[in-house]
């Protein structure tokens, strides 16, 4: 498996960038939807709010690194065959 992406496929650090980016995004929603409900007064909100923030700083950061690195190891061809909308379709999405 390649560090970078290859022409083919995605590499190693293309591949964990995301991941690591999903799980901190997809971990921040319920966390706020449940501080949400709490009082400032209870321990467990002060507690998820310095989780947030960190997750927060977190993903900024992991976001700035997948920008360079995005820049440095440009993502692979998109797989032939595709329609010209789901051309577009991806590459706004990326």
């Amino acid at each position: 498996m390649h560090l970078h992406n290859t022409r083919e496929s995605y590499g190693v650090v293309s591949k964990l960038l995301h991941a690591a980016i999903a799980v901190l995004l997809l971990g921040q929603f319920p966390v706020g939807w449940y501080m949400a409900g709490l009082s400032d007064e209870n321990i467990v909100y002060w507690r998820l709010l310095e989780w947030h923030e960190v997750a927060g700083l977190a993903l900024f950061v992991l976001l700035l690194l997948k920008s360079g690195w995005r820049a440095a190891s440009p993502a692979p061809a998109l797989p032939p065959g595709l329609t010209d909308w789901e051309r577009r379709s991806a590459r706004g999405v990326h």
